[in-house]
């Protein structure tokens, strides 16, 4: 008793110390004890595979009591090669008009620059990078605007392969990884073609391809011939 007298703010400075480190065991232990409680035969994936499935169903919970509940999403079935020979490849030799400091007129395409397969065609007059989900994403322009009838077809392929590194990184540590895939294109060269529709559908369609496209582009009608398509070798 002498001693709490004589020593009051040091009892109460240990005692408010120790309270802290108290709480902190009989908390561990309660949540231990809690844990096997409720989760007894459940291993860890099993017990964070309900957890996913209670969160999954607290996020759709609304929708799915109005009747507008989604389970899955649309997948982009995006163009890419099957095979790729170097790990970090090289960047195409042509490089686009816009957004490139080293750009250099490479000549003209001399290959592809006629509408084969259909009889109107869209072709490039710049150089330009297309990558695989601009492709796509005119795909589903054009296809939406066609409303199920005639026919399509892309000309070109992804075929090469960017890389890009992390953001905010230092220099050195190598070359980066493959991020996406494009196509170099060179001036008149024919990106889609289609066919089956009026000239007028086809120029709606092309119109609303040229604001998904990273170059300018024009409407070109085959001339030279019937296509591929009036003659019945398609498809």
């Amino acid at each position: 008793k002498g001693l709490d007298s004589a020593y009051p703010r040091q009892q109460t400075a240990m005692s408010a110390w120790q309270r802290p480190k108290l709480l902190r065991r009989a908390a561990l232990a309660l949540g231990l004890a809690f844990t096997v409680a409720v989760f007894p035969l459940q291993r860890p994936s099993e017990h964070f595979q309900a957890e996913d499935e209670a969160a999954q169903l607290a996020f759709t919970g609304a929708a799915a009591g109005a009747g507008v509940a989604r389970s899955e999403r649309t997948a982009m079935h995006m163009l890419m090669p099957k095979t790729i020979n170097w790990k970090h490849p090289q960047k195409p030799i042509v490089k686009p008009f816009h957004h490139s400091t080293k750009w250099k007129f490479r000549g003209y395409e001399t290959e592809g620059i006629t509408p084969h397969f259909g009889k109107y065609g869209l072709m490039a007059l710049e150089e330009a990078w297309i990558s695989s989900k601009q492709i796509e994403n005119v795909r589903r322009a054009i296809v939406r605007t066609m409303e199920r009838k005639g026919k399509m077809w892309i000309r070109i392929f992804p075929n090469s392969p960017i890389t890009q590194r992390v953001a905010e990184s230092r220099m050195g540590a190598g070359k980066g990884a493959i991020s996406y895939f494009v196509e170099a294109v060179r001036p008149k060269r024919m990106l889609f073609e289609m066919d089956g529709v009026s000239e007028d559908i086809a120029k709606n369609a092309f119109r609303k391809a040229a604001y998904r496209l990273p170059c300018k582009v024009k409407m070109v009608v085959k001339s030279d011939g019937p296509s591929q398509y009036e003659l019945g070798l398609t498809d």
